[in-house]
């Protein structure tokens, strides 16, 4: 490096010689002092020239982005800069939002807690890693939500109808005893499933979405459908052991859970394109449902005060024609309907002792008069 620069520094004649003249060879022949001296310039020459590559070497360093110097610091300066952004940006992931810390859930806070030991876990990779627990939670603006609502309707409309029916109709219930029992406890573990459903339902609260399990907990308990969810998980079939299986009316506790039904008619009908023809065939729904109840308890009140004692009550069930359990139920359907729509039952045409003498007054007046001429106009 040092002889390039000298080289590119100093012209050729004053350039160092390495092959000494004729006249210093005479001096060095004829005493050491000649030699003495010249070494001394020799050595001051080089130091001159060494200085003056040093300065060089700094030109070349001061030029920005020219030389090998320039690139050296555009390199650092990158370095320190990609450096000081990702400690930048790791300290900003790293601080926590206590706005956001209300509303998170588990799952969230144990993956922050992981990125804030990942370069701990960088550095020793034998540490085993931790797994993320996954918390399922129950969105009720998703669609998921709308389906669990038309699953959870049918166990509710089948105690709505026929518990009912099965309690005031005993031939119903005595005649299809193992289908009914297959049906309610299916419809019991549905009602469990959507006690759980419940419980991790998500809600809003200051615009989020609340996951906490913790929280959504507290939050169903703390509502007044919590406890006609537990009345309705009541298991008062236990007192069927006693008295037996055919007393369905020990089931009507399972009616509490009927807001999940008006809940599915209010959802299907926010998600319908024709929300006018839902409401008149909900409102036909709730007429007939209305019409069927009273029906039963028509039938159930002629059971109590005896069939055929009056022309009020159901007639006899020991004629054949009025013994048929269609029969019983349509029967007391139409009575139900004419009732409920204040209709009533006409009253039939009879005779009396008034009828009959005004009628026989009548056909003598008729056969006594004599017939009358007819006369031309003149």
């Amino acid at each position: 490096m040092a002889k390039i620069c000298t080289e590119r520094s100093y012209p050729t004649n004053q350039r160092l010689s390495v092959h000494p003249s004729e006249d210093n060879l005479d001096q060095m022949e004829h005493g050491t002092s000649r030699a003495h001296s010249l070494a001394e310039d020799a050595s001051s020459e080089l130091q001159r020239v060494v200085s003056m590559d040093n300065s060089t070497l700094l030109e070349s360093q001061r030029s920005p982005f020219t030389r090998t110097g320039g690139m050296a610091r555009l390199s650092h300066f990158i370095f320190i800069l990609r450096n000081w952004a990702s400690h930048r940006w790791r300290q900003e992931a790293e601080r926590p939002d206590s706005f956001l810390e209300r509303f998170r859930g588990p799952e969230l806070k144990e993956a922050s807690s992981q990125g804030s030991c990942t370069g701990s876990s960088l550095g020793n990779p034998d540490q085993p890693r931790r797994r993320k627990k996954e918390v399922w939670i129950m969105d009720p603006a998703a669609d998921l939500y709308y389906r669990w609502l038309s699953v959870i309707a049918v166990p509710v409309m089948y105690n709505l109808m026929m518990l009912i029916t099965r309690a005031c109709f005993n031939e119903l219930q005595n005649k299809f005893t193992t289908l009914w029992i297959v049906l309610d406890y299916t419809a019991d573990g549905v009602y469990l499933l959507d006690t759980f459903v419940r419980a991790r339902t998500g809600f809003l609260e200051q615009g989020l979405l609340v996951k906490d399990p913790k929280k959504l907990r507290d939050n169903y308990k703390k509502t007044q459908q919590f406890k006609y969810d537990m009345l309705s998980l009541l298991p008062t079939d236990i007192l069927m052991l006693k008295v037996g299986y055919n007393n369905p009316e020990l089931r009507f506790n399972r009616l509490f859970r009927i807001s999940r039904l008006f809940e599915f008619f209010d959802r299907t009908e926010t998600r319908t394109n024709y929300p006018n023809i839902f409401r008149i065939s909900n409102l036909v729904l709730y007429i007939l449902i209305i019409i069927h109840w009273n029906a039963c308890i028509f039938f159930a009140i002629s059971k109590t005060i005896g069939f055929g004692t009056d022309t009020w009550v159901y007639p006899n069930i020991s004629h054949p024609e009025y013994g048929r359990l269609v029969r019983k139920y349509i029967y007391c359907l139409y009575w139900s309907t004419l009732t409920l729509t204040t209709i009533g039952k006409p009253r039939r045409p009879s005779k009396t002792s008034s009828t009959s003498s005004w009628s026989a007054t009548s056909s003598s007046a008729c056969s006594s008069s004599p017939p009358s001429s007819v006369t031309s106009a003149p």
